[in-house]
């Protein structure tokens, strides 16, 4: 299993000539919770499509350990399998048992072993009770960790979450980011998570920022807070209670407050001369 991907000076240009990327060079490690953060358009999609093998670099290279190339395959154990934000798209069965069972179906794994997965997988999404139904009778969380327990299910290399924190409220996030760090740690899942959204990712180890296809900061969570008021450009909001916290401490928020405590009377002060 793959440790480490470098992206090296990767770009993309899509058949119309949209430049979605370009020089991107940064290693991934398989032991870290990387998020990826940008507006839309910002190129988080296109790269989450390099990762997975969908698309490749029409600029630069992705390598792996020993600097061989890399091309995952959904067959083989560098297999990245990315969870986008609309499941609907991606369901394909009549009922979650066969949803999470089918690509091990497809890559022709003994009936015995399809079984023993898809089961596992079901009990640590929390999908028992609902394998017989139809994945459409679903709510879009419940539908989320469907395919989340499909991709368990395949034992892939990586998870690349990639938006599905717009989805869902933030305590049903926080509740489905818990069970992926878990995966993440017990499975050894290298794990990356894309968004628009700096608070779906405070808990990363590194952080990427994309602004028109390129990484324009790169740190800790801690760096990247610290930088990003500053750059406008990258058009990603600060989380709201560090918003607040900015904006109180802003010049006309201060003066206004302020001339407020000055104006306010002083208590058991007499109104009368």
């Amino acid at each position: 299993m793959i440790q480490r991907i470098w992206l090296e000076a990767v770009g993309f240009t899509y058949p119309d000539g949209v430049r979605a990327l370009h020089d991107v060079s940064v290693m991934l490690s398989h032991d870290e919770f990387v998020g990826i953060v940008g507006a839309n358009g910002s190129g988080k999609s296109t790269l989450a499509g390099l990762l997975q093998g969908r698309l490749a670099p029409t600029e630069g290279a992705l390598r792996a350990d020993g600097g061989r190339p890399f091309s995952p395959r959904p067959d083989t154990a560098d297999a990245i399998v990315v969870v986008g934000a609309d499941p609907e798209s991606q369901l394909l069965a009549t009922s979650v048992f066969d949803e999470v069972a089918f690509a091990l179906r497809a890559a022709r794994l003994a009936a015995s072993e399809v079984l023993a997965r898809t089961h596992a997988a079901l009990r640590r999404c929390d999908l028992v009770g609902l394998a017989a139904r139809h994945p459409g009778s679903l709510s879009v969380g419940e539908q989320l960790r469907v395919l989340l327990a499909a991709a368990v299910a395949r034992r892939p290399a990586w998870l690349v979450l990639d938006e599905v924190g717009s989805m869902l409220d933030n305590q049903r996030w926080r509740d489905m980011l818990s069970l992926v760090l878990s995966l993440h740690e017990e499975d050894q899942m290298g794990l990356v998570v894309i968004t628009h959204r700096l608070e779906d990712i405070l808990d990363a180890d590194r952080v990427l920022a994309l602004a028109e296809g390129a990484v324009a900061l790169e740190g800790t969570v801690g760096d990247v807070l610290a930088r990003i008021s500053s750059r406008p450009e990258l058009r990603v909001a600060l989380p709201l209670a560090l918003a607040v916290g900015e904006l109180v401490r802003s010049e006309p928020i201060r003066a206004l407050l302020t001339a407020q405590v000055q104006r306010a009377p002083v208590a058991g002060a007499s109104r009368e001369p």
